[in-house]
């Protein structure tokens, strides 16, 4: 499945020395959301209108994690994604 970055979603790194949490803030809705480095990972390969099975691939590639893992944890990421409108089907 190719799921879309809303239109009225933005981002912002605020990386430092403690972490690489990236703020995502849908206009809409006027919710800011933290994510962490990997959940930012999907959003950025969605607006790359990768398919949800290429981003498994390239995670399980990139971490060298197992396919259950990675796709348990994609799954998780995009349902949370749904639920705060930052993606769209």
């Amino acid at each position: 499945m190719i799921y879309k970055v809303n239109p009225h979603v933005q981002w912002e790194h605020v990386a430092d020395k403690e972490n690489d949490d990236v703020l995502v803030y849908n206009e809409e809705s006027e919710d800011v959301i933290v994510v962490n480095h990997t959940a930012f990972k999907v959003l950025e390969r969605i607006s790359q209108n990768l398919d949800v099975t290429d981003i498994i691939k390239q995670l399980c590639k990139e971490y060298n994690i197992g396919r259950d893992v990675v796709e348990k944890d994609v799954d998780d990421i995009i349902s949370q994604f749904k639920e705060s409108a930052l993606i769209i089907e």
